[in-house]
């Protein structure tokens, strides 16, 4: 019981601490990788991509491009992820098709 109310209330955290502001929030002149990196994606998986969300995420700075990329647009269409995969699908779909590439690039690079 406890571990369930445990799991209850982490999930709850997640909800609130990652809920909210997302790509579209970001005003033109910061929308950049790096901008969106900073503003959306730190928030939870730290600012260099070195922490696994809720400890439960994947590092996502040893991640590729390319398998962060599937992982966005998996996250987009409910297809991909866990037990937090409705707040990443939020934060996915904020962002433009034609953006997923360039933010790819610059967290995989995080890693480098």
């Amino acid at each position: 019981m406890k571990f369930i109310m445990c799991l209850a209330f982490t999930a709850a955290f997640a909800l609130i601490a990652c809920a909210g502001k997302t790509a579209q929030d970001i005003p033109a002149e910061q929308r950049t990788p790096e901008g969106i990196f900073t503003q959306i994606c730190s928030r939870c998986h730290g600012d260099q991509g070195q922490s696994r969300a809720y400890g439960v995420s994947q590092v996502i700075a040893k991640m590729s491009a390319e398998e962060i990329e599937q992982a966005l647009r998996g996250y987009r269409a409910g297809t991909y992820g866990g037990a937090f995969k409705g707040v990443m699908r939020e934060q996915a779909g904020s962002l433009p098709e034609e953006e997923i590439p360039a933010v790819a690039a610059y967290v995989s690079a995080l890693g480098q």
